[in-house]
């Protein structure tokens, strides 16, 4: 009997122990639910008061690196927005993709310094010259590649380098380059050009001539000293008033020797002869 009894009770316990086990079993899903929607409330209630306070709006965009750009520009480019953006939800490198996609941003640096500030340093392509071949007219920034291509309502005054339409494209990079550096010695040695602004031609049997209103043959590279020699033969031409029409410097790389042509029917004259010549004298 008292064994029986005994069995009785421990039957009982077991049934109330496995009862609250059940019911914790149960609300274990429903606690968990609870608990998840109650963080996912919490988040999207953090995110709302964020995204409507005004301590981390956009206020300021510092811009380092040379460029003509005007801020309002690179600051649309790189897709920001003044007094709209929250900087706790902008991504460094998302705004430098931005930056980067526009043809004039060479390169960007982007640093978000909260609570309201981006600092972007860039590098900016500045349209030197135009490349003109069969395929249209390009952009040549000072970095010595080509931007993009220009649309006729963008043309500029800027000088032009025509490429023959027999020119590899292995021989673009130099013809680019040699342009650079025809430029940069048109303006350190003072060479004014008649015609603005300035033509120069380039074919790979050739190489450079710069149509300037006269024609001067200049060949390749190195150019410094048929440069120097071209600024001889000017100034001569300039004392003495001759109409010049063609120069053809030496090729060789002191180009100490040129030959200048003032008319379709005059005859040529070596640079050496030029000192001596006066246009009274020789009746040109």
């Amino acid at each position: 009997m008292w064994l029986r009894g005994n069995r009785k009770k421990r039957t009982l316990k077991e049934m109330i122990f496995m009862v609250g086990t059940i019911a914790r079993l149960a609300l274990l899903p429903v606690l968990a639910v609870a608990l998840i929607a109650l963080v996912v409330y919490g988040a999207f209630q953090g995110y709302n008061k964020l995204n409507q306070s005004e301590h981390f709006l956009l206020k300021n965009v510092v811009i380092q690196g040379e460029t003509d750009l005007t801020q309002d520009e690179i600051i649309g480019w790189c897709g920001l927005h003044l007094g709209q953006d929250k900087t706790l939800f902008l991504k460094a490198e998302e705004i430098q993709a931005m930056c980067e996609r526009h043809p004039r941003i060479r390169t960007a640096k982007v640093q978000i310094e909260l609570p309201d500030t981006v600092n972007l340093k860039i590098q900016v392509h500045k349209p030197v010259f135009y490349v003109a071949n069969q395929f249209g007219l390009f952009e040549v920034s000072q970095f010595k590649e080509v931007i993009r291509p220009v649309p006729p309502e963008d043309i500029e005054p800027l000088p032009v380098l025509v490429l023959d339409k027999k020119v590899l494209s292995e021989d673009v990079p130099m013809a680019i380059s040699g342009m650079l550096q025809i430029l940069s010695l048109l303006q350190d040695k003072a060479i004014l050009c008649n015609e603005q602004p300035a033509i120069v031609e380039f074919a790979s049997a050739t190489g450079f001539m710069l149509a300037c209103g006269f024609k001067a043959h200049l060949g390749y590279p190195p150019l410094d000293a048929k440069m120097n020699c071209l600024k001889k033969v000017l100034k001569i031409v300039s004392q003495e008033n001759l109409p010049l029409e063609k120069i053809y410097i030496a090729q060789s790389a002191n180009a100490n020797r040129a030959t200048v042509r003032f008319s379709e029917q005059g005859s040529p004259v070596v640079l050496e002869k030029l000192h001596r010549l006066s246009a009274r004298k020789e009746g040109l």
